[in-house]
């Protein structure tokens, strides 16, 4: 099952970079422009320095590297000296309740998927994979983890109870976040981590690119240098959660579709009744409900029987086609 191991991480030296509130971003594919500007207005030492280089071009991917290496070598960032695993808690609002939601940071071998050991659900773009290689070429690092979830419950009350070893506090769409961080660098501890992970696939939540992109990378160094278990490429940075820690939360999957011409509603739902049974809705779609806006009415959609579900055109189990998302993108779209 999935292998993983804990590792030297670099952090921020809070005496030379101030808060951390001023050097974290949120994930490099949902920053916008205007988010852009702003991360590199809040501090030199700023994340999206090395996420998003100024430097157009080919040269921007070697200005990230040597800008990586600069802070490294004035003490900015600076490198544990034990192997550790990284408590994450973060701390925010969904649907006007307060959420907890706790992982660790861990390095997890990059498998084939073939192997079933770390499982996908998304296809990936070439031209961003083409992105995250050129900066993993350069910067020799991840610069930001991936995120899995896996089946199984783990305790971290205890490591909680003590100071955490880093704070910091950003906004997404508004609302604020908060995350704590704790170092776990006992071996005991980091033992218990590994062994418990052994027996559980990961599966992939967020960063498909960047997971492929580690497989190129592994490939790419294995020609060059031949293959070593123990080489640091062997690996990538994932933050992992478990499937039964009540703060992850999915928030529906949303597809706003432009018309060519105009589309009389009343044939639209028409043609759509042929399999599905329709109905109005109050609210929007839940992660299990397939729900349509339209003129400010939501109409809930229902497959009429398993027979509409098996009619999707592609050599996949039937839990797979039940999916919402199997259903909207070959049914419905």
């Amino acid at each position: 099952m999935a292998e993983i191991a804990p590792f030297k991480g670099f952090t921020y030296n809070g005496k030379k970079t101030g808060k951390l509130a001023g050097l974290v971003t949120l994930p490099y594919d949902v920053i916008s422009p205007s988010m852009q500007k702003a991360y590199y207005k809040a501090s030199p030492y700023n994340i999206i320095r090395l996420e998003y280089g100024k430097n157009k071009g080919k040269n921007r991917y070697r200005s990230v590297g040597e800008t990586l290496s600069g802070w490294i070598a004035e003490g900015i960032l600076k490198k544990e000296l034990k192997p550790a695993y990284y408590i994450l808690e973060q701390s925010f609002k969904f649907g006007g309740r307060k959420c907890k939601r706790t992982g660790f940071y861990a390095l997890v071998k990059a498998i084939d998927f073939k192997m079933k050991q770390v499982l996908p659900h998304e296809e990936t773009f070439p031209k961003q994979k083409k992105d995250r290689l050129r900066l993993l070429r350069a910067c020799k690092a991840n610069l930001s983890p991936i995120f899995g979830v896996f089946d199984g419950k783990l305790d971290f009350g205890a490591l909680k109870k003590n100071k955490p070893d880093l704070q910091y506090t950003l906004k997404d769409k508004g609302q604020p976040v908060s995350g704590k961080i704790w170092k776990v660098t006992c071996g005991e501890e980091t033992a218990k981590l590994t062994a418990f992970m052994k027996n559980r696939r990961i599966f992939i939540a967020d960063g498909h690119h960047r997971y492929e992109t580690s497989l190129d990378y592994r490939k790419e160094r294995e020609e060059k240098s031949g293959k070593d278990s123990m080489a640091p490429w062997n690996y990538t940075l994932f933050v992992l959660v478990s499937l039964q820690d009540k703060g992850l939360v999915i928030y529906p999957t949303h597809r706003v579709v432009k018309f060519s011409s105009p589309v009389n509603i009343d044939t639209l739902l028409a043609v759509l009744g042929a399999d599905f049974k329709i109905s109005i809705s109050r609210r929007e779609a839940s992660a299990e409900d397939i729900v349509i806006y339209l003129k400010g009415i939501y109409y809930a959609l229902k497959p009429k029987s398993k027979k509409v579900l098996s009619s999707i055109p592609v050599k996949k189990s039937m839990a797979w086609k039940a999916l919402s998302t199997s259903v909207l993108h070959h049914l419905i779209l």
